[in-house]
């Protein structure tokens, strides 16, 4: 369960800390790759006949078979009889239940191929360009650079590579895979305390991480991997932690800090947590805590040398922020209400042990640490500004594995937990605190219940297109602007749905998303969008701009077809690219939206849900939008245009949730023309008409 995670932790760090360095490339991480694998395989395959020269890990697992000499068991003794005690105790049908939460991480994969959220556009935008140049230099007509965390994207570019995938798949697998190995990295962490299955069962009693996925929070999801090796590392005693504990330790931090921030911060927050538990307690539980005191100086010091010199001048304008308020209160109660009312039960049950002192001071610190959010609107404090965009939504994911982790040692009945006052005489089932079998029960029921309806939830949630910032119409665009002309530059929303990803490097896109911090020193994207939305074409001549595209879910298609500069090239679904007509002779679009008080009989008003993200509204088409559910029959209508010519086509633009059988349009002028479509899968489409005799009114 450890080697996954591991794993998938040292290449984020080949990855970030081969971009970090200038020497990405798909070629020479596959090398390195390769190199590291045959390695490490030529390493485990190797049979040491000198005892002396074996590894720790080695001696551990000779000892654990009784192949070791009598010098090094009597070293080793205490460990491998807890170990083997562990094993002997394991519940194998548990271990498969925490496997199934584990693999739920993968089902929205299976499901779908682009994830729901918006800030997988950015990592996506990101992890295109590193594919395509090995940088984080700005695309199109932007000049500048990101300033980002390297290893997600640098890791999700070389997948979209060698898997020949785009780069929001590549990015959408890598996040998925990421927490799924969590999971499994917590389980292999806790089993280590005998509370393995328990670990993973924990794990879906919150739903921070689960949730932070789904919004496609993807690095901040990735960098909780370095608390798999926390665990690990850190809540074993001082004592029986060795030189290879420490250097292993130094390493996952530094490839947490290539991997997102948030992580090491937690990380750095355990460290502290151990060391103040440490200095506590007497002698015989705070041995080593010199050279971990060392090891946190030198990781802690160098983080904030990077974050001092490095990131935080750049926000030398830029106030405490509070998006989402309060981290420590309403959005920790939400997301993880039901493992913190276990954590602190298990905090107060566990009290008298050094594991329990040790992961409820984690807690407590990271609690504290959300007061960053209660000081908003604080200037000129750079570090502090820096420090409270990081932790943007700490509450959603800094308590999670924390307090899985301390739940799950209170659920296990088989754990030996270090007496902060007396000395533990045996090993035996039940003597730590533990919960009741009948709570037990009781908790494994609501689990798996709670695991079929969140598998079910995500089937159905995945056929709502409607949610998503992109539609099917504006990805199949792709294939139409790669085959423009060598330097054509098109413009395009500065919108999620207006980011064109995997744009070819022979085209120039004028828009590109926010994504960390931005170096932006030349744009032209304000000057565009001033010149398109009001028809300027002397303006959009002077910039150069020769094409544009639309999408259904944004406002620039309306724009666009209501000039006469710009000519419809093609049409996905609603989704649109357009030619730029210097002549202004191009054919000219009239548009109309739904009378909301004649959506009455099997028609309801809803919510629009990408309206708060719209900042124009150029035909007052409103925020509302007429609903028919399907099988039912309305009729709804539509305010003609002052002027109409009196041979029409009208094409409607609609939006299906979930997939429909039939649809059926009518409609009604001097003449009645009906169209009708066998099936149509969830998302955005259009149909047309022709009406010969289209009356006003």
């Amino acid at each position: 369960m450890l080697s996954p995670a591991l794993g998938l932790l040292l290449v984020f760090g080949l990855a970030g800390g081969l971009l970090y360095t200038n020497l990405w490339s798909w070629g020479l991480m596959s090398a390195c790759l390769l190199l590291l694998n045959t390695i490490g395989f030529a390493h485990i395959r190797r049979r040491v006949d000198d005892r002396n020269n074996l590894t720790p890990w080695q001696a551990l697992e000779a000892a654990m078979h009784g192949e070791i000499t009598s010098n090094q068991e009597a070293a080793l003794s205490e460990e491998v009889t807890a170990q083997r005690w562990f094993q002997s105790n394991r519940k194998t049908w548990m271990m498969a239940l925490g496997g199934l939460v584990a693999l739920s991480c993968l089902t929205l994969p299976f499901l779908q191929t682009l994830p729901f959220g918006v800030d997988w556009i950015g990592f996506s935008m990101l992890t295109g360009q590193i594919h395509i140049a090995g940088s984080m230099a700005l695309p199109g007509t932007s000049e500048g650079f990101w300033t980002y965390p390297p290893a997600f994207p640098a890791l999700a570019a070389w997948l979209q590579g060698s898997l020949g995938i785009t780069s929001g798949q590549a990015v959408f697998q890598l996040g998925h895979y990421s927490l799924f190995v969590i999971v499994l990295g917590v389980g292999g962490a806790m089993d280590r305390h005998g509370a393995g299955a328990q670990g993973m069962l924990s794990m879906a009693l919150g739903a921070g991480l689960f949730a932070k996925t789904f919004d496609s929070g993807y690095p901040t999801v990735a960098s909780q991997l370095g608390l798999v090796v926390g665990l690990l590392v850190l809540l074993r005693p001082s004592a029986t932690r060795g030189k290879h504990h420490t250097r292993g330790f130094m390493l996952a931090f530094l490839c947490v800090l290539l991997i997102h921030p948030t992580g090491a911060i937690y990380l750095g927050m355990l460290m502290a947590s151990h060391l103040v538990i440490g200095l506590r307690l007497d002698e015989k539980h705070a041995a080593g805590i010199q050279r971990l005191l060392m090891t946190s100086a030198i990781l802690l010091t160098g983080a904030a040398a990077i974050a001092l010199l490095m990131l935080a001048p750049r926000m030398l304008d830029a106030a405490v922020f509070a998006e989402y308020g309060w981290q420590g209160g309403r959005p920790l109660l939400s997301y993880n209400g039901v493992l913190l009312l276990g954590g602190l039960f298990a905090s107060w049950r566990l009290r008298g042990t050094v594991e329990g002192m040790l992961l409820s001071a984690w807690v407590a610190s990271l609690w504290m640490l959300s007061g960053i959010h209660l000081i908003e609107g604080l200037e000129q404090i750079p570090i502090l500004s820096l420090l409270s965009y990081v932790l943007y939504s700490m509450g959603l994911h800094a308590f999670h594995i924390p307090l899985a982790a301390l739940f799950a040692l209170l659920w296990s009945d088989s754990t030996n937990l270090t007496a902060v006052d007396s000395k533990r005489g045996f090993m035996g089932v039940g003597w730590d605190p533990h919960l009741h079998r009948h709570a037990v029960t009781g908790l494994l029921s609501g689990l798996v219940l709670a695991l079929m309806l969140g598998n079910l939830l995500l089937i159905q949630v995945s056929q709502h297109d409607e949610l998503r910032p992109q539609t099917q119409g504006d990805v199949a665009l792709l294939e139409d602007i790669a085959s423009l002309p060598s330097g054509s530059i098109v413009f395009s929303e500065n919108a999620h749905w207006g980011y064109v990803l995997d744009a070819p490097s022979h085209i120039k896109m004028t828009s590109l998303p926010t994504l960390g911090l931005v170096q932006l020193d030349d744009s032209i994207q304000a000057q565009a969008t001033s010149a398109v939305f009001g028809n300027d074409p002397e303006g959009i001549l002077a910039l150069n701009i020769t094409h544009a595209v639309s999408s259904p879910i944004g406002t620039a298609g309306w724009y666009l077809g209501a000039s006469a500069h710009w000519s419809l090239m093609s049409e996905h679904a609603g989704s649109a690219l357009w030619a730029f007509d210097s002549s202004g002779t191009s054919e000219q679009f009239q548009f109309t939206s739904a009378n909301e008080a004649s959506c009455e009989e099997g028609c309801t008003m809803r919510d629009d849900p990408w309206r708060n993200h719209r900042f124009r509204d150029p035909f007052n088409i409103g925020e509302m939008r007429p609903f028919v559910e399907q099988g039912r029959t309305s009729s709804v209508d539509f305010a003609a245009p002052d002027r109409l010519d009196s041979n029409m086509t009208v094409c409607v633009v609609f939006e299906a949730v979930g997939n429909l059988d039939e649809t059926k349009f009518t409609l009604n002028g001097q003449t009645t023309t009906s169209v009708v479509h066998a099936q149509r899968n969830a998302g955005w489409h259009s149909t047309c008409m022709e009406s010969l005799n289209l009356s006003n009114g």
